[in-house]
């Protein structure tokens, strides 16, 4: 129960660097369904992201946004990791 007071708290800590909204934060929180499939989603964004800034198919300005927004999705990512963690505590 003390993993989960601190991945609950890291969770509190990050809310300012993830792009996730509240609502759907919060529904990720309620249901192991739509946590699963943020999770899915976004695993499948950053793996088709890396694979666009691999190829280096777009211009440096879209290249530098890509990496942005996969370093933000990783984020995310992590913090639903921790959600799911705890729900299984």
């Amino acid at each position: 129960q003390a993993n989960k007071r601190r991945e609950l708290l890291i969770i509190k800590d990050f809310k300012e660097l993830i792009m996730i909204d509240k609502v759907t934060l919060q529904a990720c929180k309620d249901s192991s369904i739509v946590l699963e499939l943020k999770i899915k989603n976004l695993e499948f964004a950053v793996s088709q992201s890396e694979l666009m800034i691999s190829e280096s198919r777009v211009d440096h300005e879209a290249l530098n946004y890509l990496r942005k927004k996969v370093a933000s999705s990783i984020q995310d990512l992590e913090i639903l990791y921790m959600i799911k963690r705890s729900k299984k505590l």
